[in-house]
Parts: structure tokens; sequence; C-alpha cells
């Protein structure tokens, strides 16, 4: 989205932080149906839910360093 043609509520529902925010919900949930169907245990699902986190600093430096490679 360019910034200069951008609402503030719509660019912080599209910022880099929201969207990994969002992607990492939708893989819990995706870890709970595994779950669910006994794939995964269901107390490292417990696990995954307290210790799961991003760090967007993080990220955009590991993405640079995969795309240099």
């Amino acid at each position: 989205m360019l910034s200069r043609y951008t609402r503030p509520e719509m660019a912080e529902l599209w910022n880099d932080q929201k969207k990994y925010e969002t992607w990492l919900e939708v893989e819990i949930a995706a870890d709970e149906a595994w779950s669910k169907l006994g794939h995964i245990p269901a107390e490292d699902i417990q696990k995954l839910k307290a210790n799961a986190s991003l760090i967007l600093k993080g990220l955009k430096k590991s993405k640079q360093l995969l795309t240099m490679m």
C-alpha cells in the first residue's frame, strides 16, 4: 500500500506486524486441527500457544538473509 494514499486505520490492518500476527494465528489454528486428528500431542499445542511469538525485526533480518542466498 502506498502510505500517502492510505488512511491510518487501513495502514494498521495491512502493516507487516499485523500480517505476521495473523499468519501465526492461522498456523496455531492448523496445529490445533492436527492435534484433534492425533498428529500433534495436545500438550505440545499448549506449549506452542504459551511460547509462540514473533519479533518483526528478527523476521525482517532473516528474510533479508534468505534473499541474499
